[in-house]
């Protein structure tokens, strides 16, 4: 039991610090993200909109599959660090091809239309994978 516990109390910092820093980039491109999207999903959800809690769900997904992917496979927190905002710039320049792709996307997810929030999330969902993917190597 003698070993267990040496490389229970030997890691367990380590996992603090590599869980902290990945849930502050996530933080981080959660609060990004939300300032870049020219609607406030937040508050179009508190509205009753149930498109933007769909947009808002691929996004959060969005986020943190890459950031998951590069946690993996980091070597130190500076990696992760890397890896990790990489990660979220991908993410946002996602939104930012779908909306200027599909024409009308933001008026129609502030409209409460389903499919365009549908297939934002999916699309963000999709690249947050083959992103994760990519991180992790």
């Amino acid at each position: 039991m003698g070993p267990v516990l040496d490389s229970l109390m030997a890691g367990t910092p380590v996992l603090v610090a590599h869980f902290l820093v990945a849930i502050a980039i996530f933080v981080a491109g959660v609060f990004v993200y939300t300032r870049i999207t020219p609607f406030n999903e937040l508050e179009l959800v508190r509205q009753g909109n149930a498109a933007a809690g769909v947009s808002a769900l691929g996004a959060t997904l969005g986020l943190a599959l890459p950031i998951a992917g590069a946690l993996a496979g980091s070597v130190n927190l500076f990696d992760l660090l890397v890896w990790g905002t990489l990660a979220i710039v991908i993410q946002i320049l996602t939104f930012v091809i779908v909306s200027v792709a599909i024409r009308r996307l933001v008026e129609s997810i502030m409209r409460e239309e389903m499919a365009a929030a549908i297939l934002l999330a999916g699309v963000q969902v999709a690249v947050g994978l083959i992103n994760a993917a990519a991180v992790r190597g």
